[in-house]
C-alpha cells in the first residue's frame, strides 16, 4: 500500500492504515480479510480496531450471505472532515508539479515559437 495523504500527513499506524484504506476506497464494502490484505495489517489489528471504528461510527457494518462486511460512514462528521482534509493536503502536494508542468508548457511554447521561423528560413534556404 503505497503511503497516503493521513499516513504522510501523522505517521504511519496500524488504525490509520485501516482508516485511511477506507477513505481512499469509500463506496465498497470489504470483509475482514480484504481490509487486512488491503490495509497490509494482519487479521488481529482488523479485529481489534473495527469495534472502535465502529463504535465511533467511521465504519458501518453489513452482511454479504453469512459473513460480515464493513464500509465506510461517509455521513460520519469526522470521516466528511477526513475526507476534506485528504483532498486538500492531496491539491496542495500536486500544486508545484502543476507549476511545473505550466512551467514547461510556456517553455516549450517559447521555444515552437522561436524554432518555426529558423526552420522556415532553412527550408527556404535549402530550396533556393
Amino acid at each position: 500500500m503505497d503511503d497516503s495523504v493521513l499516513i504522510r500527513s501523522f505517521g504511519d499506524s496500524v488504525n490509520l492504515r485501516i482508516l485511511s484504506f477506507f477513505i481512499e476506497n469509500p463506496f465498497d464494502r470489504y470483509s475482514i480479510n480484504q481490509i487486512s490484505e488491503f490495509s497490509e495489517v494482519s487479521r488481529n489489528s482488523v479485529y481489534k480496531y473495527l469495534p472502535t471504528f465502529l463504535e465511533k461510527g467511521y465504519l458501518q457494518k453489513e452482511m454479504k450471505g453469512e459473513r460480515d462486511v464493513f464500509k465506510l460512514n461517509q455521513l460520519n462528521s469526522i470521516i466528511k472532515l477526513l475526507d476534506r482534509f485528504v483532498d486538500n493536503v492531496g491539491d496542495i502536494e500536486l500544486q508545484p508539479q502543476l507549476e511545473e508542468r505550466k512551467i514547461k508548457k510556456k517553455i516549450g511554447m517559447g521555444a515552437t515559437q522561436i524554432c518555426r521561423p529558423i526552420e522556415q528560413i532553412a527550408m527556404s534556404y535549402g530550396s533556393a
